[in-house]
């Protein structure tokens, strides 16, 4: 499949104890506003810093953050949830 840089395409900067970073995407098809916006509800992604939204095709960029806010805080409550319970011990 040829790659198409005529669309829009999402990433994500997430913080470190190293510094912010772009956590890896094997996938291209991944790099959209729906699947990045999954996996931030999925906790995939941790201590989102700032979602950017970019068209290389037409040397477009946006910081769409505001846009994900909730996503990110429905996220992070979840997480927090899942660590005060500790590890499921069988």
């Amino acid at each position: 499949m040829p790659l198409r840089l005529d669309r829009d395409f999402t990433i994500v900067i997430c913080d470190h104890k190293d510094g912010p970073f772009i956590p890896e995407v094997q996938d291209l098809g991944r790099a959209c506003a729906e699947m990045v916006r999954r996996d931030i509800a999925d906790c995939q992604y941790t201590d989102v810093l700032a979602v950017i939204e970019f068209n290389p095709k037409e040397f477009t960029a946006r910081e769409v953050t505001h846009d994900y806010e909730q996503t990110i805080a429905d996220a992070r409550a979840l997480l927090e949830r899942c660590r005060s319970r500790g590890p499921d011990i069988d």
